[in-house]
């Protein structure tokens, strides 16, 4: 969450605007997935125990709201209730994750092009200190790993914490104490798994920058170089270099 609240400020105020309005929409899908859950438990009890109509307070107001004939239609009418609120949670989810994962990507166009603005801004001595493959590397590669690795799964993961959220209310409601264990259970499972990946991961993370770096160095050096390098046989070392 702190990696991902740092990338969002990378955005502009325009685009901050945008990731609050679509809060709204998240909340919708949690509650529309919760609808979808909760309507599965009465139908299945319905199914296994069609006297329930009287001991289900809900059941009976459906029942008698509705002015049913006969248990098997009613059976018919809440299985599609059932049905339907779970295509159209499905149908939301869906919608939500499009909208959600277009916003994250087109920040890889709006930071690349934002990035490539501040190099061509800079006087023409600060490109004669600096790489011009690694400024390159930046604007093309470290700014799609930011939207990659940071914006895509954490726009995502908001939207899955406030379904787990919402799942987890409705849980505590049906059933507390199982409910608490559940929950209590799965996060330290996620807690230990997170601990000892976290280091390994940031490690990782700072190789690929350098790595990275090197590769966008080696390939302009040899592109840029190609008659002198073919005149000199050193294609091999440039190969070799760049495998590693």
């Amino acid at each position: 969450m702190k990696q991902f609240l740092g990338a969002l400020q990378l955005l502009n105020a325009r685009e901050r605007r945008q990731v609050y309005l679509l809060m709204p929409g998240i909340i919708i899908m949690a509650g529309l997935e919760v609808l979808g859950i909760a309507a599965i438990s009465p139908f299945l009890s319905l199914v296994t125990n069609p006297e329930s109509i009287e001991t289900n307070s809900v059941l009976r107001w459906l029942y008698s709201t509705f002015n049913f004939q006969g248990t098997q239609s009613f059976v018919v009418f809440m299985g599609l209730v059932a049905l339907g609120l779970m295509v159209i949670s499905n149908l939301f989810s869906l919608l939500m994750n499009w909208i959600l994962v277009r916003f994250a990507w087109l920040r890889n166009h709006s930071l690349s092009q934002r990035l490539l603005a501040q190099y061509l801004g800079k006087p023409y001595t600060f490109f004669l200190e600096r790489n011009t493959s690694e400024m390159g590397k930046n604007i093309l590669a470290e700014v799609q790993q930011v939207v990659n690795g940071l914006l895509v799964p954490g726009m995502l993961m908001l939207a899955n914490m406030c379904v787990v959220l919402f799942i987890l209310i409705f849980l505590i409601i049906l059933n507390p104490l199982r409910a608490i264990i559940v929950a209590l259970a799965l996060g330290s499972g996620y807690v230990i798994v997170y601990s000892l990946l976290q280091r390994r991961m940031a490690r990782y993370g700072d190789e690929s920058v350098q790595a990275n770096k090197q590769r966008f160095q080696l390939a302009n050096e040899a592109l840029g170089g190609v008659k002198e390098i073919i005149l000199l046989g050193r294609e091999n070392v440039f190969l070799e270099n760049f495998s590693k």
